[in-house]
């Protein structure tokens, strides 16, 4: 009788302990399903953050390749439109070196022909005139030729 009322305290002991360790073991399985989600949107969250990462990265690696053809094309233009305005001012100097030349060259035409003229006939005087108006004239490109190098330069 002792001995079965000591196997009763016993069978209620480990029935006790098993309950005890069942709603535990149901407690930790809570727990671990609890963990094993928040560890799941914890890496979810961090592929996300990572993958915007990735693409901020990409989308500043682009903009700067963009930005840096923008400025080697800037450059180019820049020194085409350098080299064309150093081209034109050579050009410009050479004409206004040849319309002196030729101003020059006429006005000496006409100080000898008005010094070999002594009574100039009418044709001679026509010629005279044309020489005269044509002088004009070059002086009148000359003045619109320098103008136009001063304003170049500026």
């Amino acid at each position: 009788s002792q001995e079965v009322a000591a196997q009763h305290a016993a069978n209620k002991v480990r029935k006790s302990l098993l309950e005890a360790w069942g709603r535990d073991r149901g407690k930790w399985a809570q727990e671990r399903a609890k963990l094993a989600a928040a560890a799941e949107r914890a890496e979810e969250e961090a592929k996300s953050a990572l993958l915007a990462a990735q693409s901020a990265e990409a989308d500043a690696a682009a903009k700067a390749r963009c930005a840096m053809e923008a400025e080697k094309v800037a450059r180019a233009k820049l020194q085409g439109e350098e080299s064309m305005c150093t081209q034109l001012a050579a050009e410009l100097r050479e004409r206004i070196k040849q319309a002196e030349s030729i101003e020059a060259d006429l006005e000496w035409r006409l100080e000898e022909a008005k010094a070999q003229a002594a009574a100039p006939s009418s044709p001679e005087l026509q010629e005279l005139d044309s020489y005269a108006e044509l002088v004009e004239s070059l002086r009148s490109e000359v003045a619109i030729e320098r103008a136009q190098r001063q304003a170049s330069a500026k």
